[in-house]
């Protein structure tokens, strides 16, 4: 009787092992068209991720033989569901800084990811995205506003990427190889703002404002910042070896107006990819006058970065920065 219970006792762990290794297996969904609806479409992809938002891992994946696959309009359904990957990177025809499919997400508030932990990434952007509930979300390797030719695209979206819930923490736009950072023509308001925030959001190693090349701004210019933090902590702007390359904004290249314990390091404002200052990535002139950075976090830093107009505002602690003068290249003004 004792061996009979115990036989029965390990049928039953192998069969709850089965059911649970079963439902933690990663689904992956397959976008072969560009049609608004039905099989095939990214519409049909996510509504199916969004019906199973349990704790496995789904996959999106672009299957399609035509080169230049452009999805309508998908602002009307927010990705609810929790860790899902976009992999632009599976189309046949995607090369790295080259991606070959565009999302069309062109509404004020772009496309919204309400879940956590996804990843969006070797897609262009036509619009932008929001990252919202939970955080843990990653973009990389993505184009924003910039089509298949290489031109800037028009947009309404209020930034290319925009953190807007108290809760949404961890995120981190970029990376840390060059086929990884995002590039965002300066089109629209913003290029990346941390608005209503959570903590420790990261931007590391992205083009804002201007070509692939890092080398010439592209668009007509941010009409408001850049790259802006309103509120949380603990945010890192880094350009680590390849540099955050931030311009072509009528307004500020970075506002840090609030917060504490950010980290902005590394950078080029108003400086292309070299760390060399270009007239046409300088930056225009603000309520306060002509300011790359208006610098208002409290116990943050401003570090090792290539400033290309000047003056700036700050009133945290700054070491290291290499100032020069606008049209003027590579004049030192200030090195402290």
């Amino acid at each position: 009787m004792e061996k009979f219970l115990l036989k029965i006792s390990v049928l039953f762990i192998l069969l709850c092992m089965l059911f649970f290794c079963q439902h933690a297996k990663a689904t992956t969904f397959l976008v072969s068209n560009n049609a608004a609806t039905g099989a095939g479409s990214f519409d049909a992809a996510i509504t199916s991720c969004n019906a199973s938002p349990g704790t496995a891992p789904h996959i999106i994946n672009f299957t399609a033989a035509a080169d230049g696959l452009v999805i309508p309009s998908i602002t009307g359904t927010p990705l609810t569901c929790p860790n899902v990957t976009i992999d632009g990177t599976t189309m046949p025809t995607y090369t790295c800084g080259n991606p070959r499919v565009m999302l069309t997400c062109n509404a004020f508030n772009g496309w919204q990811l309400t879940g956590s932990g996804c990843v969006i990434k070797g897609i262009r952007i036509n619009g932008g995205i929001q990252l919202n509930g939970t955080g843990g979300h990653r973009v990389l390797s993505c184009l924003f506003n910039i089509d298949f030719s290489g031109a800037a695209m028009a947009t309404v979206a209020k930034a290319c990427v925009r953190t807007n819930v108290a809760g949404t923490i961890n995120n981190i736009i970029g990376g840390l190889t060059s086929c990884e950072k995002n590039v965002m023509a300066s089109m629209g308001a913003f290029g990346i703002i941390f608005d209503n925030s959570g903590n420790g959001n990261q931007v590391l190693g992205n083009y804002v404002g201007t070509n692939i090349t890092g080398l010439a701004a592209l668009g007509t210019g941010f009409t408001t910042k850049a790259m802006d933090i309103e509120a949380g902590s603990n945010h890192i702007f880094d350009g680590n070896t390849i540099g955050n390359v931030v311009s072509a904004s009528s307004g500020y290249g970075l506002m840090v107006n609030g917060g504490t314990g950010h980290q902005i390091r590394n950078n080029n404002f108003g400086a292309n990819v070299n760390r060399l200052f270009v007239a046409s990535l300088a930056f225009g002139t603000t309520t306060s006058g002509t300011n790359v950075i208006y610098f208002n976090g409290s116990n943050s830093v401003l570090t090792n970065n290539v400033i290309g107009n000047s003056p700036f505002i700050t009133s945290a602690g700054i070491t290291g920065n290499l100032i020069t003068v606008e049209g003027a290249a590579n004049v030192q003004l200030l090195n402290n």
